[in-house]
C-alpha cells in the first residue's frame, strides 16, 4: 500500500502555542497528486494554494510536522 503525502512549506508569522524553531517549517499532509495525475485524498486532506495565508494546527512526530487542522 502506497500513501501519497504532500509537503507544504510555511513561513511562520506568529506562534500561538508551542515552538517552531525556524522562520519556515515544512508540514506534511495526507493526500496529493503525482505528476502522472494519479491522486489520493482522505477526510484529513487539505488542498492549499501557493501564497495563501493559513492558520494551521500541526502536531510534531518523529516524521516531522503533520497538519491536523487548517
Amino acid at each position: 500500500l502506497r500513501i501519497i503525502v504532500t509537503d507544504y512549506e510555511f513561513q511562520v508569522r506568529e506562534i500561538i502555542k508551542g515552538e517552531a524553531g525556524n522562520d519556515y517549517i515544512v508540514v506534511r499532509n495526507d493526500g496529493g497528486e503525482l505528476p502522472d495525475d494519479i491522486g489520493m485524498e482522505t477526510v484529513n486532506s487539505y488542498k492549499l494554494t501557493v501564497g495563501g495565508q493559513y492558520l494551521i494546527f500541526a502536531r510534531y512526530t518523529e516524521d516531522g510536522y503533520w497538519l491536523t487542522y487548517v
